[in-house]
């Protein structure tokens, strides 16, 4: 309300036809609240996809080691 007085009363950017939002600070809040979960959730990612990339290599070297496959091959027939 008020700031759009003072917009109106003001600022030349009333009379340019510019649209003036302003958002209210719950608004704001969720986008900080918003901002603040993609941060987490992609810190998440990255801690899961270097735990994927250790035990990959982990399974390799055991393959190697042991000369084992631990890894499925899809190419093989399923037991019945």
């Amino acid at each position: 309300g008020s700031v759009y007085n003072w917009i109106y009363k003001y600022s030349t950017y009333n009379k340019k036809g510019y649209k003036i939002v302003e958002m209210s600070s719950s608004s704001t809040q969720k986008l900080k609240d918003k901002d603040a979960r993609i941060a987490e959730l992609e810190r998440l990612l990255g801690q899961k996809q270097i735990k994927i990339d250790y035990l990959e290599e982990l399974i390799e070297l055991a393959e190697e080691q042991y000369d084992v496959q631990f890894k499925k091959n899809s190419n093989t027939p399923r037991s019945k």
